[in-house]
């Protein structure tokens, strides 16, 4: 099992435990190991008003299908640390795409949001309901948190997810400047570590070219009625943090783009 890549809350102004930050967004590598990537927001705009952005990358498959992703992040405004976090893990021909968002904000909701990932990683080659119930088990005893996930297999063409809280994801066919999406994840209420429903997850096809975004309740409702999905996710990214992040509140959102074969 490979982490591919790994959005985790830091306090600004850290790097590393190598004493860079890398900032080579979309050069990643396969990883085999636990490494971690980390890259500065390539914006203007958004560095200006205070993006930090964790974990961009390029996730390579053991299939046939990579996609190309990126997340961009920031705490709430008079916090150091956020607790919004995003995971990218392979297991075998499938990867797991999640963001959490732990609830409250400051030190313990990101730690809470570290064991979400952590437990998202080490469960990615289950079933997406699957991973999320391992998810609820590993966050008893902490104040929980909503996460939406998705699990993409290139070998199907296929991409199922579910979701537990506020957090929202979308699927949008099609590349411009003024696009809507054409699915979008149905969130069931409750609190993973607290209360778990019945989870259900939905299951369709997927081609190059379209874009999976995820976003958590601190970028504005209504953020993706009209997006421009063009250029990099980076670019979608910092465009939907620096025009739709509240400063009120931790805010997170993330864009994976499908670069294999059409299905």
């Amino acid at each position: 099992m490979g982490l591919v890549g790994w959005a985790r809350p830091r306090p600004a102004g850290r790097t590393p435990a190598d004493g860079r930050v890398h900032d080579r967004v979309g050069a990643g590598r396969r990883n085999d190991g636990d490494d971690e990537e980390v890259a500065r927001p390539r914006s203007a705009r958004a560095a200006a008003a205070g993006a930090r952005t964790e974990g961009a990358g390029v996730g390579v498959s053991t299939g046939t299908a990579p996609f190309e992703w990126a997340v961009a992040s920031r705490p709430r405004a008079g916090e150091d640390v956020s607790g919004d976090a995003a995971v990218v893990s392979s297991a075998e021909d499938v990867f797991l795409v999640a963001v959490v968002d732990a609830l409250g904000h400051g030190p313990e909701a990101a730690a809470t949001a570290v064991v979400a990932c952590s437990a998202l990683h080490a469960f990615a080659g289950e079933e997406v309901t699957a991973a999320l119930e391992r998810c609820h088990e590993r966050l008893r005893g902490t104040r929980g948190a909503a996460v939406s996930a998705a699990r993409y297999s290139p070998t199907s063409a296929e991409l199922a997810w579910a979701g537990v809280g506020n957090v929202e994801a979308l699927l949008f066919r099609g590349v411009g400047p003024r696009t809507r999406p054409s699915e979008a994840l149905l969130l069931q209420p409750g609190t993973v570590g607290a209360g778990l429903p019945r989870l259900r997850s939905a299951r369709f096809r997927v081609r190059r070219g379209d874009v999976l975004l995820v976003a958590t309740d601190g970028i504005d409702s209504g953020f993706a009625d009209w997006l421009d999905t063009s250029g990099s996710p980076q670019q979608v990214v910092d465009r939907i943090l620096v025009r739709d992040g509240r400063e009120s509140d931790d805010a997170l959102v993330l864009a994976a783009r499908l670069l294999g074969a059409d299905a």
